[in-house]
């Protein structure tokens, strides 16, 4: 089970980072690329796979963070983040903001 869990990882991942790469990899920096680059991460704030921070601003030009990976992955997954735990990860406290996905993608419970 562990390693079919792994798979779906690793696949949600690899799509995830194709689709953020063939975006800025082939973007020609129309405002028309940039347009449909914004609107397509609107739709995905929108279905609660992405939230932004505080503020609600996304940052698209900024690069993903292991954090923010984890955070999309197990929400694209439907998996539930695991709360007030303890990390595997020494770099990752437990009030860290997404402590719980990075257990919860690491397959920790």
């Amino acid at each position: 089970m562990r390693f079919r869990n792994n798979i779906l990882i690793l696949t949600a991942v690899t799509l995830i980072f194709c689709m953020f790469n063939f975006m800025a990899v082939f973007a020609d920096e129309t405002p028309d690329t940039i347009l449909n680059a914004e609107t397509a991460a609107e739709r995905l704030q929108g279905l609660g796979i992405i939230s932004g921070d505080p503020d609600g601003n996304l940052h698209l030009d900024d690069s993903l963070t292991r954090a923010e990976m984890a955070a999309v992955v197990c929400r694209l997954l439907g998996m539930k983040e695991i709360s007030n735990k303890a990390t595997v990860f020494s770099d990752v406290p437990t009030e860290h903001w997404a402590s719980g996905y990075i257990d919860t993608a690491y397959g920790t419970e």
